[in-house]
């Protein structure tokens, strides 16, 4: 953001508003929320009117953050008029480094200068979430001893990331953010720019207009072997919403699960829209081409040495990257972005409402397990 500056007289007029000034949201706090408007604290502001000073911190709020550890967010006064009615915007640091505003569903990022009310909310958000989970880890530890305990009670590792395809200006970023996943799977994926539109031309020229996604696995009875399961009627490739659109009008996904067994040869996988890579080769390159606008751009992906991969639009796709089993097991999911953003959100207000419940470091009131054990008689009865 551009630098600005106000005099400690505006910002201390700010501050002596308050929190609770009319464009606080009025209403009772969710009930899922931890952190509530009483628990930020003003921050000791000097006296002196005439001189302007950049961002100067009003008040600090602890909340957890995405990585479950609890922090000091300052909030700092960017403008005194500078947003939605002319309210004040503000910016918040950690330790002194600008925290990005970045829509936790989308993935999408805003002017890191914000009303308050957009930061606490955010922040509430995000620290409610964190509050399903437990703050105890009995497996972590990485000394010896603790890596030995693991791999005698058969603990694993495993991770996940998702992400807004549309976000990376190359298909180098798409693989230095895949490669950020820890831990690394055994077998790496192999992600390159694909020219969608020459294969689907070339398969027109073929008569091969219609059946093109395909579904693989491997056979049990001879894992060397390839199943294919259905095919899905495609009719073009201009989006992630008519790519992922399955022959009855759903929305699906795309997908590469691969398993290894000890070594860096996929022992099975399973691949939904699958394309034959004998068939994308002759389409693929290390990076987009300059003349293809970001609106055409698509990747082709497979884990390495693999028969089989799926193409996707980096345009309006979400993809997540999951390892298990440390890294033994690996997928890349490609799904349309609304259908996402839309599944997710609804999986990101379920867990918010029942976050004690989630959190088994949380020990339930007799009235809490009243009223959960009623809410979901209720529902049943709602659904039978």
């Amino acid at each position: 953001m551009d630098s600005v500056s106000v005099t400690w007289g505006e910002a201390r007029r700010v501050q002596e508003a308050g929190p609770q000034q009319a464009w606080w949201p009025q209403g009772e706090q969710p009930q899922w929320a931890r952190v509530t408007p009483s628990d930020l604290i003003a921050v000791t502001s000097q006296d002196d009117d005439a001189d302007a000073v950049e961002l100067p911190g009003l008040w600090r709020l602890d909340a957890y953050d995405e990585e479950r550890e609890l922090v000091t967010y300052e909030l700092c006064l960017a403008s005194v008029d500078g947003g939605p009615a002319g309210e004040p915007t503000f910016v918040c640091h950690d330790a002194g480094a600008v925290v990005r505003f970045r829509d936790d569903l989308t993935f999408e990022t805003g002017d890191d200068a914000q009303p308050l009310v957009a930061w606490f909310a955010w922040l509430q958000r995000r620290d409610a979430l964190m509050a399903s989970e437990p703050r105890s880890d009995e497996w972590a530890g990485d000394d010896v001893d603790s890596q030995l305990e693991r791999a005698e009670a058969d603990v694993v590792a495993m991770g996940e990331q998702t992400a807004l395809l549309s976000v990376f200006d190359s298909v180098a970023a798409i693989r230095e953010w895949v490669a950020r996943l820890s831990p690394k799977p055994l077998v790496p994926f192999e992600i390159v720019a694909f020219d969608a539109a020459g294969w689907l031309e070339a398969k027109r020229a073929q008569d091969e207009d219609g059946l093109l996604h395909q579904y693989h696995e491997t056979s049990d009875d001879d894992p060397s072997q390839i199943v294919v399961k259905w095919l899905a009627v495609k009719p073009d490739v201009e989006s992630a919403q008519t790519w992922f659109t399955t022959a009855d009008g759903g929305v699906g996904s795309a997908y590469v699960w691969g398993y290894s067994e000890g070594g860096g040869q996929v022992s099975a996988f399973a691949v939904e829209r699958a394309l034959a890579w004998g068939e994308v080769a002759p389409f693929v390159a290390d990076e987009f081409a300059d003349d293809v606008p970001a609106s055409r751009r698509w990747i082709a992906v497979r884990a390495q040495g693999m028969v089989s991969g799926i193409a996707v639009p980096v345009e309006d796709s979400f993809v997540t990257v999951s390892t298990d089993a440390d890294g033994a097991s690996f997928v890349f999911r490609a799904e349309e972005a609304e259908t996402s953003v839309a599944r997710r959100r609804a999986e990101q207000d379920f867990r918010l409402k029942w976050a004690r419940w989630f959190n088994t470091d949380e020990e339930l009131t007799r009235d809490e397990l009243a009223r959960g054990v009623g809410a979901v008689e209720a529902t049943m009865k709602e659904l039978a």
